[in-house]
């Protein structure tokens, strides 16, 4: 009989009192580093969701893992799983493809399924040449309806390609908005003159005549491009036509010949430059923060009223779509697809009169140098006629667009609230075309209204495929060393916090060191005074900044953006037909150089998407779910 050691049973019985560890998902994880971020403390964290302090702050520190992994898992959170054959260009060549439709919306351009695989093989194929892999005649695209109809559902774009008239459905769409924007305007107090809307527009603005020598003459010259004289203006007013913004002008250097001896500060418009003069989203975003709220501001302490306001914008794919997430004040919305051309009141006769006037000043002031100088020819005067005669010239005709040909513009978004139309005023074209028709030289003579109509209405043409990468590779914002005029190119100023510190601390020690070395009272006082006014502005400025920091999140998060485009989502506002919409966007983030100090933006990626665009071509298989698969 075996007498050795019995073998001691070690295990013991479960502790029904012990906590179970609990694994929490990524959504909570995000929701948690956001409330940190809004300024929850660790402990005030953990005791919402149960946990430990020391939990939470495990969790804060990778929280840049946590963010990757959270953005990764989003697109396979639909029903089914699609592992995707992975062609490194195909996601950046849907991208393009993807703001080249937004383009030519916002421009009313024709759009359909053979324009949209014809350009979708064209950037595929740049796309290829323009890389450095070795073997590129493998790389192709062939660009079938199938992959038309997948891109399409992928990027949530309008199931109606071809734009053109309104049709029955854009009509009820807009009657709906109608409704719903004064729904807004009933529950939140909003006046008509605290209703905003903006519109960029192109303005050529050193353009003759078709029918003149001058335009004929330059038509063959050699390397002539209309790009050159070609800058995007963006307008905006309110539903009471009493308030007018100073406009914002986008040119391709930030600092032209013309302009070295003249503060851009003083010029009627917004000075801003970019490689391509095109208005981009940092652009609008920094109008929108720095200038236009604090107009609005302005506007609204003279009118006795609060400091709120709606703007309207369409869906011009340079305007930023985080607006409603950095600031309260002014609520943006959108205006639903298909509905610009019917809803848009910057877009109805008010542009048109601003260029009618642009012509008008532009024809008068050709006058009256022919008459200063009678051997001075219309071509030797278009010649020296400058970027700097436009920016006046763009000044005075915004100036002459009056409060009436406004309201006329809002008769159809507000239609209770604006007056009858009046009719456009044709002794502006009469006298446009009489002051073109008078000017010496070949052509002029044989003018009409259709020419003058002509010269307004420039058609917007479609971006070409180097457009377009550029924009996928976010290269617009890239100012370049020197312009095809040769003028210099300088960096445009940026008006950051640590510049507004230096200021205020250049301020203080000048006012002090007045205030010790001059001896006289009244002096020192009175320069003193004209010191603090002169502040004023970057003093508010400062302080608004700095509210946004403690409050808000302003900095995009943890870096650059990369991946396929935010597919625009339009959430409806308190309607059950969605007419009021204002997009939201869940971008792909890429996290690189995790800044601890920074507040990352977590406008749009709180919630798992319902559908999240995938990057797959034709070859695509669909597979079962797989609750193991990440």
């Amino acid at each position: 009989m075996n007498m050795g050691p019995t073998k001691r049973n070690n295990t013991k019985a479960p502790d029904l009192n012990k906590r179970r560890r609990r694994v929490y998902s990524l959504q909570e994880k995000v929701e948690m580093i956001k409330k940190i971020y809004d300024g929850a403390s660790f402990a005030g964290v953990g005791r919402e969701f149960g946990v430990n302090e020391s939990t939470i702050r495990s969790i804060y520190k990778v929280r840049g893992d946590i963010m990757n992994a959270f953005t990764d898992a989003a697109p396979r959170s639909v029903n089914r799983i699609v592992r995707v054959h992975k062609d490194a260009f195909i996601q950046p060549m849907e991208k393009g493809v993807y703001l080249w439709m937004q383009d030519c919306y916002s421009k009313r351009l024709p759009v359909s399924t053979k324009r949209i695989q014809n350009r979708a093989k064209q950037i595929y194929k740049s796309l290829v040449e323009l890389s450095d892999v070795v073997d590129k005649d493998k790389y192709t695209f062939q660009g079938s309806r199938g992959w038309v109809q997948k891109f399409i559902k992928r990027y949530n774009l309008a199931s109606k390609l071809v734009s053109g008239d309104a049709t029955s459905d854009d009509t009820e769409t807009t009657r709906r908005y109608i409704e719903e924007i004064y729904k807004m305007m009933n529950e939140g107090g909003y006046l008509p003159c605290q209703v905003f809307n903006a519109v960029e527009t192109a303005l050529y603005w050193k353009k003759m005549p078709e029918k003149s020598y001058v335009a004929k003459e330059e038509a063959m010259t050699t390397g002539f491009k209309d790009a050159k004289d070609r800058v995007s203006l963006l307008f905006c007013c309110n539903g009471s036509g009493d308030f007018k913004a100073k406009p914002l002008l986008i040119h391709r250097s930030a600092r032209p010949r013309p302009f070295q001896n003249i503060s851009m500060l003083t010029l009627p418009v917004h000075w801003r430059a970019n490689k391509n003069g095109w208005m981009t989203k940092g652009v609008f975003e920094e109008w929108f923060m720095t200038h236009f709220r604090a107009e609005v501001k302005e506007y609204c302490a003279t009118k006795n009223i609060s400091f709120k306001a709606i703007l309207v914008l369409d869906n011009c794919p340079g305007y930023s779509t985080n607006l409603n997430d950095i600031q309260n004040e002014i609520k943006v919305i959108y205006l639903p697809p298909n509905t610009q051309s019917l809803l848009q009141p910057m877009n109805q006769e008010v542009m048109a009169t601003f260029k009618l006037f642009y012509l008008d000043h532009t024809f008068e002031d050709i006058h009256k140098a022919l008459v200063d100088d009678e051997e001075l020819t219309v071509r030797q005067y278009w010649k020296r006629f400058n970027i700097l005669h436009g920016v006046r010239f763009i000044g005075k005709a915004w100036q002459a667009v009056t409060q009436g040909c406004l309201l006329n513009g809002w008769r159809n978004l507000l239609p209770d609230t604006t007056p009858d139309f009046v009719g456009f005023e044709e002794d502006n074209m009469t006298r446009v075309l009489n002051m073109a028709k008078a000017l010496p030289g070949d052509g002029f003579q044989d003018l009409n209204e259709n020419d003058i109509w002509n010269m307004m209405e420039s058609p917007e043409r479609e971006l070409n495929d180097t457009e377009v990468l550029e924009l996928v590779d976010k290269k617009q914002n890239d100012i370049g060393t020197e312009d095809d005029d040769g003028d210099c190119v300088e960096s445009s100023p940026t008006l950051t916090m640590s510049n507004l510190k230096k200021i205020m601390s250049y301020y203080e020690q000048l006012t002090q060191l007045i205030q010790e070395a001059d001896p006289s009272f009244e002096r020192k006082e009175s320069v003193t005074a004209i010191l603090d006014r002169g502040i004023a502005p970057y003093k508010e400025i400062y302080r608004e900044r700095q509210a946004l920091n403690k409050q808000s999140m302003i900095t995009p998060l943890f870096g650059s953006f990369s991946g396929s485009p935010a597919p625009q989502k339009e959430e409806p506002v308190s309607s059950r037909y969605g007419a009021l919409t204002i997009r939201s966007s869940t971008p792909r983030i890429q996290v690189n150089n995790i800044d601890p100090d920074s507040k990352p933006d977590f406008s749009g990626i709180l919630s798992l998407p319902q559908s999240a665009p995938t990057n797959n071509d034709d070859n695509t298989e669909d597979e079962d779910d797989d609750p193991n698969l990440v």
